[in-house]
């Protein structure tokens, strides 16, 4: 419960300071139309934003853990894969990806959809708890850190 709370404090802090970016020049890597699903036409795409908070979305096309969070602590990184949540795909589609993350502890949950246009992510948060919603957006550019380098906090 613990850590699923700390998750989605963690994705709503990225919804509420990701809201107003600057669009980088990067290619669209992307228009490969080979590829068939969100995760797939993604993979290993990192994302960045931040005004007040900077942070860095990571995305695999890996079903069991198909997006990372990286939060900058002082010289290391606080790393949050959702898959340390219960979650579930609940599409995964060549432009969308929609991930709800379940509370285990009561009938709360909430869908994140992820989107991509013009190499901008589109993140649309829905919290619901107790039949009532709580909605955030943003939005993040593409950036070419490697997150593989970075420190991780402990």
């Amino acid at each position: 419960m613990k850590t699923t709370q700390l998750t989605h404090r963690l994705f709503s802090s990225i919804i509420l300071f990701g809201l107003i970016f600057l669009i980088n020049g990067c290619n669209d890597d992307n228009d490969d139309d080979t590829c068939t699903t969100f995760l797939e036409c993604n993979d290993a795409t990192v994302w960045e934003g931040g005004i007040d908070l900077f942070l860095y979305f990571k995305i695999n096309d890996n079903l069991n853990n198909p997006i990372e969070i990286y939060l900058p602590e002082g010289n290391c990184y606080y790393h949050s894969p959702i898959n340390e949540t219960t979650f579930e795909i609940t599409e995964n589609s060549k432009n969308t990806l929609i991930i709800k993350i379940l509370d285990d502890s009561d009938d709360s949950f909430e869908t994140i959809t992820f989107s991509i246009s013009n190499e901008v992510l589109s993140v649309r948060e829905v919290y619901t708890e107790n039949g009532i919603e709580d909605i955030d957006t943003g939005t993040f550019t593409k950036s070419m850190k490697n997150l593989s380098s970075v420190t991780i906090c402990n």
